[in-house]
């Protein structure tokens, strides 16, 4: 079989647009087989080009948005425990440290999420800086960890949170 990339981003856009769109549904957007779009999306999977993931509201897990900014020679150690969080939207290491953007319900919660991450990394924190934000009306979120570990967790200990699981948020 020959590779075609760009039987492979006309598939991606078609996810983009519906995430839940069906491989028959697929099959006559694009004129590719149903078979081959199995095939290729299994291919994207498994290569790890490729995950679909379910989008949530910020009100699931608060509007505050954080950029923290953490200088530290550790950091492999920071970034294993923030790339299981589903609070975060984005990470980037830099030359002296790593960069951090996530969602809290407050500025408070967000200390206590700084906090908690520096305690389970136990990586030398030189220094953080930290800024504030909102979450632009209308993003949506990634939910990446459907299982996320969330022990010793103060924000569990001081709202009685019961996880990062959006659905655990939502009031009746």
């Amino acid at each position: 079989m020959v590779y075609n990339r760009d039987a492979d981003q006309i598939l991606i856009r078609e996810l983009a647009r519906d995430g839940r769109v069906s491989i028959n549904r697929l099959s006559k957007r694009t004129g590719l087989a149903y078979t081959t779009i199995r095939e290729r999306l299994n291919r994207l999977r498994k290569r790890k080009l490729l995950d679909i993931k379910p989008l949530v509201s910020p009100r699931l897990f608060g509007e505050c948005s954080v950029l923290v900014r953490f200088k530290t020679r550790d950091v492999n150690r920071i970034v294993g425990i923030l790339r299981r969080c589903n609070r975060v939207l984005a990470l980037m290491t830099i030359r002296d440290g790593v960069i951090a953007i996530f969602v809290t319900f407050s500025q408070t919660e967000a200390m206590l999420m700084i906090d908690s991450v520096i305690r389970k990394s136990r990586a030398r924190i030189e220094e953080y800086i930290v800024e504030y934000g909102k979450v632009p009306q209308g993003f949506l979120i990634p939910l990446r960890n459907p299982e996320p570990v969330c022990s010793e967790c103060r924000a569990k200990e001081t709202y009685g949170c019961n996880g990062c699981l959006p659905v655990l948020r939502i009031k009746k």
